[in-house]
């Protein structure tokens, strides 16, 4: 599953930078359910760490699966193309991430 979250620059550094050092003692004495909390939250690190951020300013994400789907070939005397799509497609292609001012 991939997700986008908003976390503050601030934060996204903090994490990439931290490490997590467990001892022994307190893994052998967590239980079952609490090391597996343990375990998840390492993995949600893992996942910042090596997420991609977005660049500033961006506009609307789409789902380019989406356009090619509508996309069709153009042959003409001037030139010829592999795969167009057509403006209005691209206009009203579904938005997965609203575009981005900061």
């Amino acid at each position: 599953m991939k997700i986008v979250i908003n976390i503050s620059k601030d934060d996204f550094e903090r994490i990439k930078n931290t490490s997590f050092v467990e001892d022994t003692e307190t893994m052998l004495h967590q239980s079952s359910e609490d090391r597996k909390s343990t375990m998840m939250l390492f993995r949600v690190m893992d996942a910042i760490k090596e997420g991609t951020p977005l660049p500033k300013h961006h506009g609307d994400l789409v789902d380019r699966d989406a356009l090619l789907d509508g996309a069709y070939e153009i042959d003409s005397m001037y030139c010829i193309y592999d795969e167009v799509v057509n403006v209005d497609d691209i206009k009203s292609a579904p938005t997965i991430i609203e575009g981005s001012d900061s």
